[in-house]
């Protein structure tokens, strides 16, 4: 039987009140409605209320009346008879009314339903036949959540079904309790889900990753009116042929919680990127979160949110919210096992509901009370069958599979295994899937559940040896011994845990001696952060045999273009051995590392940016680690060694430490990762640290080769960028900042690059704002026509007030020295000619400005030319060049921008000249500079010159042919601005005249550029002249084979219909 007949069928068991509620839920996806108010059943129930209509909405001054019609004994009376009634009711004043009927009525007659219509206008009918089929195509969830239908092959659920399979298992946390103390978060994650289709929720186990992706999903559909479904993980087969019926086409969002246990993931990604309508929320655990996005990066664009545990008070306050536990003894008791975990604690809470506090005394205690029920009156070789599903799943019976091999060797038969397989999922406990050949794949159903057997296997029954399973798969599949470990520390770390698994692994460690050196080497890489004296010694021994790597880190390319990431193994131990009482030579090895540089570019710096970066608990040690960091760099760069690499490294160092704010990842003790933002404190300890950092990065300033780049990093640390706008938090920082600065400035230093030119100027800007006696010396190293410049260069105002009191009884001599310094700066290649331009502007103005007959502009603007003499590139706004000609005239400016070859400028001086000052011999010039590509005027400047001299236009535009036909950007801006003249037409015959095969020539050149001609002015004026242009593109098309190029001119031909007589064509 198909779908529809399905539905059909489902349709005709409804009683009243279920068709009711099926046809709220219609009614409002279908008429996209904002609100809906009904009447006619009672809420949370399906018993039907007496009334007409039965439910109603008001928007936009519509008043829409909706009454529910089922009975099938002289429907057609019943139907006519709510009708009537919708058309009587009174609606508020100002609304118009709208009636639509939502009805059961199977056989109505073609007269019967033209009666019904009659009744009034405003009359909408949805019959049986209409829902039936809206179900079947448009609104699956509805159909699957009103009418239980499955959809498709089952792999994908509703929400609301998901939730409900949820809720069946006696052993899960519930995913329908309200949601507590995530507001900001269901904010955050809603206006994500809206910017991106792909949002990636990623925390620990137990945060309430799950309970907030439903409500999020549940809000978005609900504001969308379109469909919501999860990816439902027990089965395996069918998910691809889902995902590809449902999600394809449409709007449409989806949960897939544990996104890293998914089997459909891959048909997931594809789905998302044929379908820019379909959001998808994943949930990852942290442990999986880097092995999952490697996937997504190379297939979607998406964004990740870090879902932080909820706080203890807030854990604290749901528990006595939701679960009634007021006993601040148990509260207390919870808040240890817990660490955060909110499922945890929400089972404690379901444990004290039934049970009392009495045996909860950890992780494992709470758990065992939970899932004792559902384990209980499983046999032996049941829970062995556990105990190796747990620590080895996914799992498929079959030989080679390790724990189908593992159940084997502990004289289970193969029969045996399935059967008690089939059992354990007829309670819920695992999932089970036979494939097409007959074999049976299997995995838990509740993660939680999986960790409880690890741990019980591991640690409480030793079914499995750990240090044997460590050594098996580390280096076939180290992921899955990953996902073991962090199971035994993240969840269940007490003491004697952690003890037991660092024993182990110093066992697989001690064992490994007979491997080679890449296998011991991936086994340290998995285990060191547990065996951390045996990885102390291991990552000694390695940089001591490591070659130093001949090119110095700052040539290896970008640092801040470097890619950051997991670091090598070696690496990772030293910058996470921070007991240098216990570890004394790991500092050392790690200089030698860097020294050496025998690790990438981009290695450094996640070593930076990760494991020496500030973390809480480089606060509370009051930074001597990274102090001693700095400290210990500065020691070996001063006994004169070459130390290339450790100064490049000392100093990105420095800029990590330098900054306000930093955002740590930290692994602590018992193997949980904390995220944290810390703010820099204002404590003494902070600002010693930031001292030490400022006073290395100032010893640089003698480098040849760095000291550029430090004044770079310590500008905003010592100095600000305005004087008035310096925030609270920083100013202690920066005050602090000045005076180890100045304090550390090396003897017989003289600043030399822009960059240490500038980080004086700003730093003496900060000791004015502050009053600080450190000015004077900041003073002496900055030379003063540099202070003039920078100065001038940050004053810019519409009135030039600004400008005028920055030059406020400045000599000539001061102007020409600003002029001189700026020329200087030039030529060093530390401004470009728009910057240079900009100063000359400035200077300008206010000359202008003061108007002051002791200062000669004529001689400043000569000298101007002197200074710039043959640049081809330095420009002045056209403002500046009329007003500048008031005072000097105009031939003089056209003079001397000609003598000394300033093209740019020769050309705005003859744009913006008066017509009687042009001589022959100027629009030449421009005509020659134009024809070198030089200087690039728009067609509307250049019919501005064709006014002054006649001819102008046609000579200039054969001579820009060259450019017109090989620069598509200059083409679309010369043409550009024909679409504000009135008369394009005209302006084109006056450039082009006689010329229109060139004109056809320039347009085909550039049709694949889509801006050029966008708004067809030149299409009309060739086809208007009889040059075809059609013809072009028609060639074009057949010449080319590239899908976008072909896309391009197809769109031209739109340009058909705006032709006088298009069907000539």
């Amino acid at each position: 039987m198909s779908r529809l007949n399905l539905i059909e069928d489902e349709l005709k068991q409804l009683d009243g009140g279920s068709f009711q509620k099926l046809a709220e839920a219609y009614v409002y996806r279908r008429l996209h409605l904002k609100s809906i108010t009904t009447l006619g059943s009672q809420p949370g129930t399906n018993k039907p209320t007496m009334g007409i209509p039965d439910a109603h909405s008001l928007a936009d001054g519509e008043a829409i009346l909706i009454p529910f019609t089922t009975a099938q004994c002289d429907s057609f009376r019943k139907l006519k008879c709510d009708i009537d009634e919708c058309v009587s009711t009174q609606i508020p004043e100002g609304y118009s009314r709208k009636i639509v009927c939502c009805h059961l009525v199977w056989r109505l007659t073609p007269a019967q339903e033209a009666e019904l219509l009659g009744i009034d206008s405003r009359i909408e009918l949805f019959g049986p036949k209409t829902i039936a089929m809206d179900l079947a195509t448009e609104y699956h969830d509805l159909a699957a959540d009103f009418l239980h239908m499955r959809i498709g092959t089952g792999a994908l659920v509703t929400v609301n079904e998901w939730i409900e399979r949820e809720a069946r298992k006696s052993f899960a946390t519930p995913q329908s309790s309200p949601l507590r103390y995530r507001d900001r978060e269901l904010k955050e994650l809603e206006k994500k889900l809206g910017q991106v289709q792909l949002l990636v929720l990623k925390g620990s186990s137990g945060s309430g990753k799950t309970r907030l992706a439903l409500e999020v999903i549940k809000r978005y559909a609900g504001d969308k009116q379109i469909e919501s479904y999860a990816l439902f993980q027990t089965r395996i087969s069918g998910v691809a042929e889902d995902i590809n019926a449902f999600l394809s086409e449409g709007e449409a969002v989806l949960l897939v919680d544990d996104a890293q246990l998914s089997e459909g993931f891959d048909a997931v990604l594809e789905a998302v990127v044929r379908n820019p309508g379909l959001r998808v929320i994943l949930t990852v655990r942290d442990y999986a979160f880097e092995h999952l996005m490697c996937g997504i990066r190379r297939s979607v664009k998406s964004e990740v949110y870090l879902l932080e545990r909820l706080e203890d008070a807030s854990i604290r306050a749901l528990l006595q919210e939701d679960y009634a536990i007021t006993s601040s003894i148990f509260l207390n008791k919870i808040e240890r096992i817990a660490r955060g975990n909110l499922r945890i604690a929400i089972m404690a809470a379901l444990c004290a509901e039934h049970d009392g506090y009495s045996g909860i005394e950890s992780a494992y205690g709470i758990m065992d009370v939970f899932y004792d029920k559902l384990v209980d009156g499983l046999e032996e070789e049941d829970l062995v069958l556990l105990s190796y599903l747990g620590v080895y799943a996914p799992c498929d019976f079959k030989e080679g599979d390790s724990a189908y091999d593992g159940l084997l060797s502990e004289g289970i038969p193969c029969f045996s295994i399935e059967r008690r397989a089939r059992k354990l999922h007829d309670r819920s406990i695992l999932d089970l899937l036979e494939s097409s050949d007959g074999t049976i794949a299997v995995k838990f159903e509740q993660l939680n559940l999986q960790d409880y057997c690890v741990y019980k296997a591991i640690f409480k029954e030793h079914i499995i040896n750990l240090s044997s399973f460590i050594e098996g798969f580390v280096a076939r599949d180290r992921q899955k011994v990953v996902r073991v470990l962090n199971i035994l520390i993240s969840v269940f770390g007490d003491d004697a845990t952690l003890s037991y698994v660092r024993s182990e692994c110093a066992k697989v460690w001690r064992d490994s001696k007979s491997k080679s050196d890449a296998g011991r080497r991936e086994i340290m890489d998995v285990l060191h952060s547990l065996i951390p004296d045996e990885a102390y010694h291991f990552a000694l021994d390695e940089i001591a045999g490591a070659a130093a790597f001949p090119v110095s880190l700052s040539e290896r390319g970008n640092y801040g273009r470097q890619v950051t990431g997991v670091l090598p193994t070696s690496l990772a131990i030293l910058c996470n051995l921070k007991d240098p009482k216990r570890y004394p030579d790991a500092i050392p090895a790690l200089f030698s590392a860097v020294e050496k540089g025998c690790f990438e570019l981009g290695d450094y710096r996640s070593a930076i940016e990760g494991p020496l970066a500030i973390s809480v608990l480089s606060v509370e040690s009051e930074f001597r680690y990274e102090r001693a960091l700095i400290d210990g760099i500065g020691r070996v760069i001063a006994r004169g060694l070459n130390a290339r690499n450790l100064q490049y490294f000392g100093m990105k160092l420095c800029e990590e430490y330098l900054a306000f704010s930093h955002a740590s990842s930290e692994v602590k003790d018992d193997g949980t990762i904390c995220y944290t933002t810390i703010e820099m404190p204002e404590s003494e300890a902070a600002l010693e640290l930031r001292g030490d950092a400022i006073t290395f990065l100032s010893n640089l300033l003698c480098s040849p080769d760095y000291r550029a780049e430090a004044a770079k990093i310590l500008t905003p640390h010592v100095g600000v960028f305005d004087k008035t706008t310096i925030g609270e938090n920083v100013l202690p920082f920066i005050r602090n900042g000045v005076k180890a600065f100045v304090s550390a400035i090396p003897l017989e230093y003289i600043p030399t690059t822009r960059e240490e030119h500038e980080l004086f100027y700003h730093c003496a800007l900060a000791c004015e704002a502050f009053s600080m006696s450190e000015l004077e010396r900041v003073f002496a190293l900055l030379p003063k026509e540099y202070f003039d410049r920078e100065q001038l260069m940050e004053s810019f105002g519409p009135d030039e007030s600004e400008i005028a009191s920055v030059t406020l009884g400045w000599d000539v001599q001061r102007y020409k020295n600003v002029l001189y310094i700026n020329r200087e700066m030039l030529r060093r290649g530390e401004l470009n000619s728009y910057d240079a331009g900009s100063l000359i502007d400035r200077v300008l103005m206010s000359l202008l400005k003061r108007d002051d007959s002791l200062i000669d502009i004529k001689q400043l603007f000569e000298l101007i030319c002197v200074l710039h003499d043959g640049d081809q590139e330095l420009s002045l706004g056209p403002i500046i060049v009329e007003r500048l000609a008031r005072r000097v005239d105009w031939r003089f400016l056209i003079d001397q921008t000609q003598v000394h070859g300033l093209s740019v400028l020769l050309g705005i001086c003859i744009m913006n000249a008066p017509a009687e000052i042009l001589a022959a011999d100027d629009l030449e010039s421009l005509i020659k500079v134009a024809g070198n590509g030089r200087v690039l005027m728009h067609i509307d400047s250049v019919l501005g010159i064709e006014r002054k001299s006649t001819g102008f236009a046609s000579r200039y535009c054969k001579a820009v042919t060259e450019w017109l036909l090989a620069k598509p950007e200059y083409a679309h801006c010369f043409f550009l601005p024909l679409i504000k003249l009135d008369n394009p037409t005209e302006v084109l015959d006056t450039c082009f005249k006689g010329c229109q095969n060139l004109l056809r020539e320039i347009y085909e050149a550039n049709i694949l550029n889509r801006h050029f001609d966008y708004s067809g002015v030149l299409f009309r004026y060739l086809d208007e002249k009889g040059a075809a242009p059609i013809d072009c593109l028609f060639r074009r098309i057949e010449a080319i084979s590239s899908y976008d190029d072909r896309r391009r001119i197809i769109r031209r031909m739109g340009q058909v219909s705006m032709l006088t007589n298009p069907e000539t064509i």
